[in-house]
């Protein structure tokens, strides 16, 4: 156990998550930077900050797509961390558009749609 906290202490373990969200990002991969903080205005929940905040790196890849192609309702993503700040996946991924189903303290209410019926 002394080893792996070593690893992580070090940086030197790769951390990969698995995240079903709402919508899809346009781009298929990309690298998330922002400056994570308590959120000013909800001291319960952290936020991207302008400034104040501890840097917080995210790499994410869409791993596939639902629903329509022009327009999936859902997409699940995998988020390797850099970083490993407080609640880090669910900021960036909020602040990208595309909030974890059913978080909700960092998403929004929605439901997916009706399929379709034989």
């Amino acid at each position: 156990m002394k080893s792996l906290a070593k690893q992580f202490a070090n940086h030197t373990i790769e951390r990969a998550y698995h995240a079903v969200v709402w919508g899809s990002p346009r781009l298929g991969d990309g690298l998330i930077e922002t400056q994570i903080g308590r959120n000013p205005f909800d001291r319960k929940r952290m936020g991207v900050l302008r400034g104040g905040g501890k840097e917080a790196r995210t790499r994410y890849r869409v791993i596939e797509r639902f629903g329509s192609e022009t327009r999936p309702f859902a997409s699940l993503i995998e988020c390797r961390l850099e970083t490993g700040r407080t609640h880090q996946i669910r900021v960036h991924l909020t602040h990208l558009g595309h909030p974890l189903i059913g978080d909700a303290s960092y998403g929004r209410s929605r439901q997916a749609p009706a399929g379709k019926k034989p």
